[in-house]
């Protein structure tokens, strides 16, 4: 393998490790607001509370994650 090569495997397994990670977060975690925050945190703000919402946001996070995490694998798959 090249170095080229094994550095691109290595930032491909690292964003994988965090995507799976996100995932099962998602999947875990209880949600009763959504806070948009910047930087440290130090400037956040609630945008949603409602059930149904979240449910939609967890929903497309879900969705999301998971597309990008099987395009990643089949990258790194690829190398």
């Amino acid at each position: 393998m090249k170095h080229e090569t094994l550095l691109i495997a290595i930032e491909l397994e690292k964003r994988i490790n965090e995507l799976e990670k996100i995932i099962a977060n998602v999947k875990s975690q209880k949600c009763e607001w959504v806070e948009f925050t910047f930087g440290n945190g130090s400037s956040k703000a609630n945008v949603c509370n409602d059930p149904k919402i979240i449910e939609h946001i967890r929903t497309v996070l879900l969705r999301e994650n998971e597309i990008k995490l099987d395009y990643l694998k089949q990258e790194f798959n690829n190398l």
